[in-house]
């Protein structure tokens, strides 16, 4: 069970739930967020596209909200931050490393031409993961 974030907005309190439901009384919750590396010029990365040390504090805020509160649940969870360029091919990479049978992410809630050039999470996801029998949940966002 891999609860994930794209690392554009915080966990909603119902992904939390629903990670924690699907893993069950005695399961394991693995909680990944995503610091997104802007890009790179000539192949070389740049300390100006890299995350910012703000950044990377609200991203380990993030993590540690939900891991308190899935530990509250009783649930078993470890967590991680990532810094990449690619947060969908990351997410999928993880989940494919912990063989996780379902990953569990809000819904993007940008809309629009913004959607469509930032990218929707959960569909890249359902995409990238087809055939590798891990079902993807996608939390409606709820704002």
């Amino acid at each position: 069970m891999l609860l994930a974030s794209d690392g554009r907005h915080p966990f909603s309190s119902s992904s939390v739930a629903r990670a924690a439901e699907l893993a069950g009384p005695g399961g394991s919750v693995a909680v990944l967020v995503i610091a997104k590396i802007y890009g790179t010029q000539y192949g070389l990365p740049h300390p100006g596209l890299m995350p910012t040390k703000d950044e990377i504090t609200t991203r380990q805020t993030w993590l540690r909200e939900a891991l308190a509160t899935l530990e509250r649940r009783s649930i078993d969870a470890d967590g991680q931050l990532a810094a990449t360029r690619k947060p969908v091919k990351k997410i999928a990479r993880v989940a494919r490393l912990r063989s996780a049978r379902f990953v569990v992410t809000d819904e993007t809630p940008a809309t629009g031409i913004r959607r469509i050039v930032e990218g929707d999470t959960g569909v890249d996801l359902r995409r990238k993961l087809r055939g590798a029998d891990v079902a993807v949940e996608i939390i409606p966002h709820d704002g």
